[in-house]
């Protein structure tokens, strides 16, 4: 089999990723937006904060993981 990757064009800057109690905000090119996380991921929702620390910027710009 022939794998070529394939590079993953960037949509967005995530420039932070930050909380504050049960708010999640997010800097993505240059505007800063704010998600309550209670509607949007009961997993962040209760997570511990070193558990919130842990995460990862999607190359495109699109996700956290």
């Amino acid at each position: 089999m022939n794998f070529r990757r394939r590079k993953m064009n960037k949509y967005h800057t995530i420039e932070s990723v930050d909380f504050e109690g049960n708010i999640l905000i997010l800097k993505i090119d240059g505007k800063t937006h704010q998600f309550e996380l209670e509607k949007y991921s009961t997993k962040l929702l209760n997570a511990s904060k070193e558990q919130r620390k842990n995460y990862e910027i999607s190359p495109s710009g699109y996700g956290l993981h």
